[in-house]
C-alpha cells in the first residue's frame, strides 16, 4: 500500500467501533510469510496440549520449535525475543519429563478454589438474569406523552396471554359492526389497534358490574397505566448488550443500533 492508503487504513482502525466481546479479523492483512509462521506456531501449541502424545512426536515437535524460532528471528526484531519466547524451545522436553499438559494445568483446580477469582468462577459480564442492567447508572424517570403511553399500553395488551380472548371478541365485534362496509382484514386490524384499549376498558367495567369473576390481572390491564416511566442507558437480553448512543459516546465500543447481515 502507498503511504496515503496506509494512513487511511490506520485511521479506519483507530475510529472503528465494534460491539463488546467482538474481535476484528482483517483477512489477508499479513504477508504470507508472516502468517504462515504464526500458523505453524499455533499448530505447535495445539500439538503440545494434546491429551495423547508419543515420544517420537515430541522429538519432532522439539525440532519444529527450533525451526519456528529461527524463522521468527528473520521477521521480528530482537526486542521481541524475551525469555518467554525463548521458553518455547523447551516446552516439548518439559512435556516429555512431566507428562501431558492437559493433566497438569490449573484449569481443573481453579474450579474448586474458593475466595479466588478465576476464569471458572468469574461472574458473567453479560448477566441478563433480570434483563435490565444491575447498575442504576443512567436511570432516568420521565413522563410519557399520550402517544407513547398508548403504544406502551397496546404492546402489553397484544403480548399478554390472558388478553387473547378479549382480542378475538373485539375483532368479531368490529366485523359485525362494520359488516355493511365490507372492511378488509387490514382495515379491521387497524381499527382493532386504534380502539381496543377503550373497548377493553368498557368491556371489563361492564363485566364487573354484572358480577362476573375477573382475574385481578385483567382488571389492572383495563385501567390506564401510569404516565411515569424509567429509562435505562443500557439493556441486556439474550446475552447481548445494548446501549443508547448518548451513553456510548465516549466509549471505544458500539452497542447501539441494529445491523442486518
Amino acid at each position: 500500500m502507498t503511504a496515503k492508503e496506509k494512513d487511511a487504513f490506520f485511521k479506519v482502525l483507530k475510529d472503528i467501533k465494534l460491539p463488546d466481546e467482538y474481535s476484528l479479523a482483517i483477512r489477508g492483512s499479513l504477508p504470507k510469510r508472516v502468517a504462515s509462521i504464526i500458523i505453524e506456531l499455533c499448530h505447535l501449541f495445539k500439538c503440545l496440549c494434546a491429551k495423547v502424545l508419543k515420544e517420537s512426536d515430541l522429538d519432532e515437535l522439539k525440532s519444529q520449535s527450533a525451526m519456528i524460532l529461527c524463522e521468527m528471528e528473520k521477521i521480528f526484531p530482537p526486542s521481541f525475543f524475551t525469555m518467554m519466547v525463548h521458553l518455547i524451545m523447551h516446552l516439548a522436553e518439559k512435556v516429555k519429563l512431566g507428562g501431558a499438559v492437559a493433566y497438569r494445568w490449573m484449569y481443573p483446580i481453579e474450579r474448586y478454589l474458593e475466595g479466588v477469582e478465576t476464569r471458572c468462577n468469574r461472574p458473567l459480564r453479560y448477566d441478563d438474569e433480570d434483563d435490565i442492567e444491575h447498575s442504576n447508572e443512567g436511570v432516568l424517570r420521565i413522563k410519557l406523552d399520550s402517544q407513547s403511553l398508548l403504544q406502551a399500553h397496546r404492546y402489553i395488551f397484544f403480548n399478554t396471554y390472558e388478553v387473547t380472548p378479549f382480542i378475538e371478541q373485539h375483532k368479531d365485534f368490529l366485523k359485525k359492526q362494520h359488516r355493511s362496509l365490507r372492511l378488509s382484514q387490514f382495515q379491521i386490524e387497524r381499527h382493532h389497534s386504534l380502539t381496543f384499549h377503550e373497548w377493553f376498558h368498557d368491556r371489563v367495567t361492564r363485566m364487573e358490574q354484572q358480577g362476573y369473576a375477573i382475574f385481578q390481572k385483567i382488571k389492572w390491564l383495563s385501567k390506564e397505566p401510569s404516565d411515569v416511566a424509567l429509562t435505562y442507558s443500557g439493556y441486556l437480553v439474550n446475552g447481548l448488550r445494548f446501549h443508547t448512543k448518548t451513553h456510548e459516546k465516549n466509549l471505544k465500543t458500539q452497542n447501539s443500533g441494529v445491523a442486518v447481515i
